[in-house]
């Protein structure tokens, strides 16, 4: 099926949307660690937000940066790619406060391999009457950071735009989850993986349209693949492209 054949090529080639649409459009690229990050601020920016994703490949790189024994190897692995030159599209980095281990990335990114733009968002996770106030405040910091490194200053309605495209995807991947729903689906859980990755690394208007074109195309699709049975993962927000 072409739609999938799309995906998957996305997702074997993870840094060349961004690259050929910095080349074309000339705008700023940023990789964010982790999925606190509002992408939508970013998109309303003008920015092309794309997730630092890990490659399951050796490294031996880190190891002047990052203990081997004390950081996770997703963490590892997300900065050798950034020592190796795979991100050096990268305009800015950002990061959502989730872990320890994201947060030394962050850091050693920071320190080591210069870049325009850097910020910390601040998430609270504590429930408490002031935790809705604190990261209020948090967006309005990050988004006066943001308009002040891009130039470009991020209306209500450059906002509301952003959030509708956003929301769309959401509501368009989630019709692509219940499709998997079906006795024999129509899909493999490898491709519904490929599915929502290709969208971390692409315009989310791009993904869309990709979304719809599968949407028409995958329930006429009859399945050969053998499903077992079916069972949760629960774990770490870490994401590793095989």
């Amino acid at each position: 099926m072409d739609v999938l054949n799309e995906f998957h090529r996305i997702v074997s080639s993870p840094h060349q949307f961004a690259r050929n649409w910095k080349a074309n459009t000339g705008g700023k690229v940023l990789g964010y660690l982790c999925t606190n990050l509002p992408e939508e601020l970013l998109y309303a920016a003008g920015v092309l937000p794309v997730r630092i994703l890990g490659t399951n490949e050796p490294e031996s790189v880190t190891g002047p940066y990052i203990w081997a024994n004390t950081f996770c190897p997703f963490s590892r692995d997300c900065f050798a790619q950034a020592l190796q030159g795979k991100y050096d599209y990268v305009d800015g980095i950002s990061y959502g406060f989730c872990c320890l281990h994201a947060r030394h990335v962050f850091e050693s990114w920071k320190r080591h391999i210069p870049v325009q733009y850097s910020y910390e968002l601040c998430v609270p996770y504590l429930q408490s009457p002031h935790s809705k106030t604190f990261l209020t405040r948090e967006m309005e910091d990050y988004k006066n950071t943001l308009e002040k490194w891009t130039g470009n200053s991020i209306s209500v309605d450059a906002l509301d735009q952003a959030i509708d495209v956003y929301n769309k995807n959401r509501r368009l991947m989630s019709k692509i989850y219940d499709l998997m729903k079906a006795d024999n689906p129509p899909l493999t859980e490898a491709e519904v993986a490929e599915i929502a990755l290709s969208g971390m690394l692409i315009d989310k208007k791009e993904h869309n349209k990709l979304l719809e074109k599968a949407l028409k195309e995958i329930p006429r699709r009859r399945s050969n693949s053998k499903h077992g049975p079916r069972i949760m993962l629960l774990g770490a927000l870490t994401i590793i492209l095989n």
